[in-house]
């Protein structure tokens, strides 16, 4: 079964949908798809020649189709899914949708869109599958949260016009997530294994990483955008620069995830004696080393922005078995507060809870360590790119699609002892996923914000 995957926001090597799009090239072919990979024109080589891409998409995440706070989103949407139609209306050949399974992983309203005017233009694909990260914006302004919502719901109206809804599969990242979809988009949704593989890369040492000094290293990977807590840094390295003789403090800085304009990204952080800065982006192979290295990661990630989004930096840190610093009230402190991995949850998210954290991570760090190992093979287990093809595998199969039978799930490691005192590793049932309550099309959405 021809299986196209599209993402308009592929672009580099170090976002988590490179990660997703890497693994069901290797995999897809093993459950029965063979699939076309289609990103934007604008991709970068590597991208393009790793995955052996069509890139064939004019827009992308880097284009401003309308430079107005009030209706960007709209011309994002709107005016994006017009130009990216004929970009998926012209495919042809392998990538060609019209009787395809077609995945778009990181859907927005932008594809839904385009997607629905290209399938009148071309004629239908098999199914569709739709993956949800986030229902967040990253902005406070209810406006713009409204606008994203509600485009959302247009966008996913204008699909069902075109195509059957029960042959549209929408799945999430976590339960929390999939009922707020589904209550959003009026269409069952979901939850399934996280969509990352831990094993498409060998660790190497970053050649851009300051040298080790010997001491306790508590790193922040990723970059530092304004949801993952970037603002607050340097205010936690500076209430927290007492610990300069026994910690470091490695940070990320990525130049696009500025904090602020007219600002440089490294402000309050440079004459710090705590931090390390390690610039740029990174190759998986040097964020697996990272991770395979530091004593910790620390994320003091927005809880408001993170309660029902999962996060890719915190599972690649599970699956190494190392510790990690989280806010309370987020997707990540769940995980924690279930046993399904080990570290510290900061109460209050605030510079000086954090920094309290670190320092209280200094007397902790052996058993920490310990723990997170201990729990690190049943997370990577549980929560892999391997478990998410098998979900859409066995919904492509209930509607009628034509596969093999899902793949004997390579081999599961051990569920690790538990250490006296420590809660219990608890699995999610990984035979079945979580279904959340069902909403027909026409009944009334839930209770997320006021765009229905």
């Amino acid at each position: 079964m021809r299986a196209v995957v599209i993402d308009s926001n592929l672009m580099v090597v170090d976002m988590h949908n490179f990660n997703f799009a890497r693994g069901i090239v290797r995999d897809g072919p093993k459950f029965g798809f063979e699939v076309s990979m289609v990103i934007p024109r604008r991709a970068s080589d590597v991208v393009v020649r790793r995955l052996q891409a069509r890139a064939a998409l004019s827009i992308s995440l880097a284009d401003q189709l309308m430079d107005d706070p009030w209706s960007w989103r709209i011309a994002e949407a709107i005016d994006g899914g017009a130009i990216l139609a004929g970009d998926l209306a012209a495919l042809d050949g392998a990538a060609a949708i019209a009787g395809a399974v077609v995945l778009l992983p990181t859907a927005s309203a932008r594809e839904m869109l385009a997607l629905a005017i290209a399938i009148e233009r071309t004629g239908p694909p098999a199914a569709i599958v739709l993956g949800f990260h986030s229902l967040r914006t990253g902005e406070e302004q209810p406006k713009a949260t409204n606008q994203f919502m509600g485009l959302l719901r247009y966008a996913m109206n204008r699909l069902r016009r075109v195509f059957p809804a029960d042959r549209i599969i929408v799945n999430s990242t976590n339960a929390r997530l999939a009922q707020a979809m589904s209550d959003l988009l009026r269409q069952p949704t979901w939850s399934y294994s996280h969509p990352i593989w831990y094993d498409l890369a060998e660790p190497k040492p970053d050649p851009e990483a300051p040298p080790d000094d010997g001491r306790l290293t508590v790193a922040v990977l990723g970059g530092t955008r304004l949801d993952k807590g970037g603002g607050m840094l340097a205010d936690i390295a500076s209430h927290a620069a007492g610990l300069a003789g026994r910690m470091r403090l490695l940070i990320q800085l990525v130049e696009r995830y500025r904090v602020k304009a007219g600002t440089r990204i490294d402000d309050g952080l440079t004459d710090n004696p705590l931090v390390a800065i390690r610039w740029g982006s990174m190759p998986e192979t040097a964020l697996i080393w990272h991770l395979q290295t530091v004593a910790a990661v620390l994320m003091p990630y927005d809880p408001a922005e993170y309660r029902d989004r999962a996060s890719g930096i915190f599972a690649f840190a599970a699956a190494m078995g190392r510790p990690v610093i989280v806010p309370g009230g987020s997707w990540m402190s769940e995980q924690l507060e279930q046993g399904l991995a080990a570290g510290i949850v900061v109460a209050t998210h605030e510079p000086q809870g954090y920094a309290k954290a670190l320092r209280r991570f200094i007397d902790v760090a052996p058993s920490l360590g310990r723990a997170a190992a201990k729990r690190a093979a049943a997370w990577r287990d549980r929560e892999n790119g391997w478990r998410h093809l098998a979900s859409i595998s066995r919904e492509l199969r209930a509607c009628g699609i034509d596969l093999p039978p899902t793949p004997e799930t390579p081999p599961a490691a051990a569920t690790p002892d538990e250490e006296p005192g420590e809660a219990p590793a608890v699995a999610r049932d990984a035979g079945r996923p979580v279904r959340v309550r069902r909403v027909r099309p026409g009944e009334p959405g839930g209770q997320m914000g006021s765009s229905g």
